[in-house]
């Protein structure tokens, strides 16, 4: 699957670094999947939407969440092993340490070629191509084209046999194979703004990264030029004053009679040992002694100075170039191992933000489970007393050990369980208590299911092929509300396996008739064959219907704390109907309120 994944990368165009070249980690909003998506409301998408935000949060990378799309819902089971089977590959080390990939950022261009560039052809075609490419060329048509590249550095020759003698008497001539070989420093230009990034990958453990790396890296030190110019105007200026000094020190030094330097200086000469020390404190500076006017003082030829600074760097520029050509086929290779570097960097960031899911939820299991078991609640721990996590099971049932949501902070471990006996839950409970956490809950499962990843608890599940889910309504009670809220029910099409996952569904009509209605829907999907979940207040309402393979279940509150807080038992009960909490906030307004109002009504309910 890593090559797909790879290939998924390629095509999405799913880049490193973005046009604000940064990588750095931003708020990002997944977009949700679009196609083959089993969550057929939007209040269901909208809770996938949460949950890729969080995975999103994971990822070092600002572009790595897109590999979430990549994971379309699938219904065949055959899939869902496939991913898990690749996760348990590339996954397990949750200690990994990745932080670098938030030090990696888009510089700027550090080296560019020190010389002029111009690609000369007599090909048409070949010409063509160059233009198509950007490279500054020109088309050789007569010899007196040759006479033009005079000002030319550099001048790379490719399909060009009709002036090719010519051409060799130039010395800054590069003769090359193709047009491939053309501007090969484009990609060295390309590297340079890798410099950086390089180092800070030296020392990664990622074997596919550490050899591209390396590769790299030798590439890099064709960028390091050797330093061929021996000779500049300043240095040549500072060489012509320790000259001038050395000799001035040494005819001092000279006795020569006033008659006999009389005499040399009115025929325009030196004497003998004059010129001799000219000439000896010259080459004893090793400095290209040509350049130098053999006179008092000692002067600059400017005109032999030029010349040989450009035979310099015609020189170095034209050996700098071989260089390049004799390289040319792993340079050709850059853009290719950038690309792949790229790829693989994505790739780790993703598989190690999965594993920092799985991660976290060890951070938080061992508490949650030894918590709970101190209080003797329904915990099942394993044989170590450890939180277990691991694949989610394809079953006929959907069935939840001790899991822990992903999305809250310090969850409690839940036990909940949908079976051919108990197709429906009517799960009744406090404000507050978890009936909405719990029905999102489920769609999280169900979400991390399809990923293929490893969930905090035990869960078998079926792969179901519709999700629709009604989110509390938070409007108050109207006509409208009803028959829209009815209006969705009656387009519900079951599947294969549907679960229909309701919220307090009776606040949109009267209370004395919705226990009927509930009981009534309920009872419509349970012989379409479907799976039901509906969080609701009037359990003793429904209970005096309840439908064949209905069970009502409950999150109820057990008192108060020391501080007057309602103490929740987050875990649904099933098969318990929860008790009413009215008291219970009674007796907390009592004891936290001045008003006299609240210790009577608590004392009146007392009695």
């Amino acid at each position: 699957m890593k090559e797909d994944l790879i290939k998924y990368i390629t095509e999405q165009e799913i880049t490193l670094f973005n046009e604000q070249e940064s990588i750095l980690k931003q708020k990002v909003k997944p977009k949700i999947y679009t196609n083959s998506s089993i969550y057929k409301t939007k209040d269901a998408k909208a809770i996938h939407s949460k949950i890729m935000n969080k995975m999103a949060s994971n990822y070092q990378l600002q572009n790595t969440w897109q590999i979430l799309n990549y994971f379309e819902f699938s219904t065949e089971e055959n899939d869902i092993l496939k991913r898990q089977k690749f996760f348990e590959k590339y996954l397990g080390n949750s200690d990994l340490d990745v932080d670098f990939l938030k030090e990696l950022k888009k510089s700027n261009v550090t080296w560019k070629p020190k010389y002029s560039i111009l690609a000369v052809t007599e090909d048409e075609q070949t010409y063509l191509e160059l233009k198509k490419q950007k490279i500054p060329c020109q088309l050789m048509i007569s010899e007196q084209d040759v006479e033009e590249l005079a000002n030319y550095e550099i001048i790379q020759v490719v399909n060009c046999e009709k002036y090719e003698l010519i051409l060799e008497n130039l010395s800054q001539t590069v003769f090359l194979d193709s047009v491939e070989d053309v501007y090969l420093e484009k990609h060295l230009i390309t590297l340079s703004t890798w410099k950086e990034n390089l180092k800070i990958l030296k020392n990664t453990q990622t074997p596919e990264i550490k050899e591209i790396v390396a590769q790299l890296t030798k590439l890099l030190d064709l960028l390091a030029e050797e330093n061929l110019i021996t000779i500049t105007s300043e240095l040549a200026q500072k060489k012509l004053e320790e000259i001038n000094e050395t000799i001035q020190e040494k005819i001092q030094n000279l006795t020569i009679q006033g008659t006999q330097l009389f005499e040399a200086l009115s025929i325009k000469q030196y004497p003998i040992e004059i010129k001799q020390i000219i000439k000896d404190t010259i080459k004893e500076k090793q400095f290209f002694e040509e350049i130098f006017n053999q006179e008092i003082p000692v002067t600059i030829n400017e005109e032999e100075l030029e010349e040989k600074i450009r035979k310099q760097n015609e020189e170095k520029h034209t050996l700098f170039s071989e260089k390049i050509k004799n390289n040319k086929e792993e340079i050709k290779k850059i853009p290719q191992l950038l690309k792949k570097l790229e790829q693989e960097l994505i790739f780790l960031d993703f598989t190690s933000g999965v594993n920092r899911i799985q991660g976290a939820g060890h951070s938080v299991q061992g508490a949650a489970v030894r918590e709970q078991s101190a209080e003797g609640n329904r915990v099942q721990e394993s044989a170590s007393g450890i939180q277990v996590v691991e694949f989610p099971k394809i079953t006929k049932d959907f069935v939840i050990k001790n899991a822990l949501n992903y999305l809250i902070q310090k969850p409690e471990s839940i036990t909940f369980e949908l079976n051919e006996e108990n197709k429906a839950s009517i799960l009744t409970g406090a404000n507050s208590g978890g009936k909405t956490t719990l029905l999102e809950h489920v769609i999280q499962i169900i979400s991390l299911t399809n990923l293929g990843i490893k969930i905090n608890g035990f869960v078998e599940t079926p792969l179901f092929t519709e999700v629709y889910y009604f989110a509390k309504n938070k409007g108050s009670a109207n006509k409208g509300a009803f028959e829209t809220l009815l209006n969705q029910m009656s387009k519900i099409k079951p599947g294969k396996n549907t679960l229909i996952l309701a919220d307090e569904i009776e606040a949109v009509t009267e209370p004395g008739v919705a226990g009927n209605i509930i009981a009534a829907t309920t009872n419509y999907f349970i012989q379409k064959n479907c799976f039901l979940i509906i969080a609701t207040h009037l359990g003793h309402e429904v209970k005096k219907m309840l439908p064949n393979k209905t069970r009502i279940d409950g999150i109820e509150a057990k008192g108060l704390d020391e501080k007057f807080n309602l103490i929740i038992d987050h875990a649904p009960v099933m098969g318990k109907l929860a008790n009413s909490t009215p008291e219970l906030i009674i007796e907390k307004l009592a004891n936290t309120k001045k008003e006299q109002y609240y210790k009577h009504i608590h004392e009146f309910l007392k009695v």
